[in-house]
């Protein structure tokens, strides 16, 4: 009998995999969930003298948050250590949004994703290199279809392949490029994962490119991504108002955007610093369409400013069309089950891993300004994560999102939690 490492007591625990939104205390033995309960006393022969009671009373607590796009691999430009998006943020699992090309991977896992306290994984960038190149490197580069699907396929930790749909990709590669990357995934038997929202400026200026041309070639590149992708492929940035946007006033990819739909290919809200635009959103919306999944795009530049954490990306939702239940779900089971995590991640059951993420949900009048336009827009309510657990083990959260944080009075002192 495994006696119990932690009690997470009189918090409101929200679990999508089952519909339960309830208060309960969760307990934990080594690296798993022991027992669920309305409550759960001493008197249960697995309570122990050593058994730790964390008084989670004004909390929310949730599967492990998981962020299906960030990146962290720090010796990109902007990658972040991968703690910092991980548990030092709230989330327990995360997902690195396509770094690392063929080339660079291995390094990348060996240095940086296996030696993580939260359970990373990565999507493989199309270009060989990765993202330690400019936009202009797409003009002359050759991608070997066959080589890179069987390494995606054939590499674990990988759950996809991943492009970014630039103007310098669009008027390099063309429609051409978009069928060979979406190949490529078909190949690997793995998603598809596409960056949408571009500049009409290319880093190396083309004299045959102009504005008009480059716009064209972005447009018909999006039709023909819209157009081809399949069942389970996912789209990044999707509320994304630059240029190869989805959801614009004039409705031009409105059919495209639908019949993808109906194949069952999947929405992710991906903010990031300047990837969302509530204007895109609210035409979405009113149109019956809302993201599949809500990841943060957090990267260095965005950790004190516009992003935060994933706290304060789900916080963007409370209040502007989608309730509780369906946030969490979105951050959660939804990311876990697209790309096909380890068994129970994003779930909450007796004998299921422990991750979990315990937070504080503070209700007010929260704003937050769409960086595209300028434009504010409010919340009622802010996530401000503070503990994760990552196979039974608490770590305190660091990154708490925006100003004036409140401080966290749980049982356990914060000199008690592991420091990453």
């Amino acid at each position: 009998m495994d006696l119990f490492d932690y009690i997470i007591s009189g918090a409101r625990v929200i679990n999508p995999a089952t519909c339960l939104d309830d208060v309960m205390d969760i307990a934990i033995s080594g690296k798993l969930i022991a027992h669920m309960d309305k409550t759960i006393t001493n008197n249960d022969p697995r309570f122990a003298t050593t058994t730790k009671i964390i008084d989670a009373s004004s909390c929310l607590v949730t599967p492990g948050w998981v962020d299906l796009h960030c990146h962290f691999y720090p010796d990109d430009y902007y990658g972040l250590m991968p703690d910092d998006p991980g548990v030092l943020s709230g989330c327990t699992s995360i997902v690195d949004g396509g770094s690392a090309g063929m080339l660079t991977y291995s390094y990348f896992f060996n240095r940086y994703m296996d030696r993580s306290k939260s359970k990373t994984y990565a999507f493989l960038l199309h270009h060989p290199i990765g993202q330690f190149f400019q936009e202009e490197c797409w003009k002359n580069v050759f991608v070997n279809a066959k080589a890179t699907a069987e390494f995606v396929k054939q590499t674990p930790r990988i759950v996809g392949l991943k492009d970014k749909l630039t103007a310098d990709f669009a008027w390099y590669q063309g429609i051409e490029g978009v069928r060979r990357a979406i190949d490529i995934a078909h190949l690997s038997e793995k998603p598809y994962a596409v960056h949408l929202g571009t500049s009409t400026h290319l880093v190396t200026p083309d004299k045959n490119a102009s504005a008009d041309a480059v716009e064209n070639a972005v447009r018909s590149c999006t039709l023909e991504l819209l157009a081809s992708l399949r069942k389970g492929d996912i789209i990044f940035h999707a509320f994304t108002g630059k240029l190869g946007g989805l959801f614009t006033p004039d409705g031009v990819y409105d059919q495209a955007v639908r019949d993808a739909l109906k194949r069952g290919v999947l929405l992710d809200a991906s903010l990031g610093r300047a990837n969302f635009d509530l204007n895109a959103y609210t035409i979405a919306f009113n149109r019956g369409i809302i993201p599949h999944i809500i990841s943060s795009d957090l990267v260095q530049f965005g950790l004190q400013d516009i992003v935060f954490n994933m706290g304060a990306i789900l916080s963007r939702f409370m209040g502007n069309g989608l309730s509780l239940s369906e946030i969490i779900a979105r951050a959660t089971l939804h990311p876990a089950k697209a790309v096909c995590l380890a068994p129970g991640t994003g779930e909450l059951y007796a004998g299921g891993p422990a991750d979990i993420t315990v937070t504080s949900m503070e209700e007010g009048e929260f704003i937050f300004t769409d960086k595209m336009n300028g434009t504010e827009f409010t919340s009622t309510h802010f996530f401000r994560p503070r503990i994760s657990f990552v196979d039974g083990i608490p770590y305190k959260v660091h990154h708490h999102g925006l100003s004036g944080t409140s401080p966290w009075t749980g049982s356990i002192l914060p000199e008690e939690y592991p420091f990453c």
